[in-house]
């Protein structure tokens, strides 16, 4: 029986190896392809075939079609059927489970949530503050919280000096 083999066919040798005829019509062996085990494309074979000759793998060698050539089983109205068990309950241990994912995604969420504050301080460290003008110092009488409003209106009124030096 001549099997359909394409391009698109794979060979695949059983463990101590196998091998594939070029056969004539008349049935006579024109060469023999030995195989080493694994999986084999068959493109490379089909060049040698002709009208008159053609590839028969030895019977340990599985011929496998990609997988748009595979068919498929329809099941009818039995695929529909529910396996589900009825008398399902939730036990302890897949409570448990369950729980214990959560907490598992709670502390991966804490945890990248530290991890983007340490980022943020580190860069915060980094960079150097803002350069800013020193304070004008006042001179003058300091002021106690008692005094009467005019020596702070006084005070507040003093001329400034820059940077600490009359």
């Amino acid at each position: 029986m001549r099997e359909r083999i394409t391009k698109g066919s794979v060979f695949v040798a059983p463990k101590g190896g196998g091998y594939i005829n070029l056969v004539t019509d008349e049935g006579e062996v024109l060469v023999t392809f030995p195989l080493s085990a694994g999986e084999h494309g068959a493109a490379r074979y089909l060049r040698y075939e002709a009208p008159d000759r053609f590839l028969v793998p030895a019977p340990e060698v599985v011929v496998l079609e990609p997988a748009n050539r595979l068919l498929t089983d329809h099941f009818g109205e039995a695929a529909f059927e529910s396996a589900a068990n009825p008398h399902f309950r939730v036990t302890d241990a897949m409570r448990q489970a369950r729980e214990m994912e959560q907490r598992l995604r709670r502390v991966e969420a804490l945890e990248t949530s530290l991890r983007h504050q340490a980022r943020a301080m580190a860069r915060a460290k980094a960079e150097p503050p803002p350069a800013t003008e020193p304070e004008a110092l006042v001179v003058g009488e300091p002021t106690m919280p008692g005094d009467p409003p005019e020596k702070v209106a006084e005070q507040l009124s003093a001329k400034p000096v820059e940077n600490g030096t009359k």
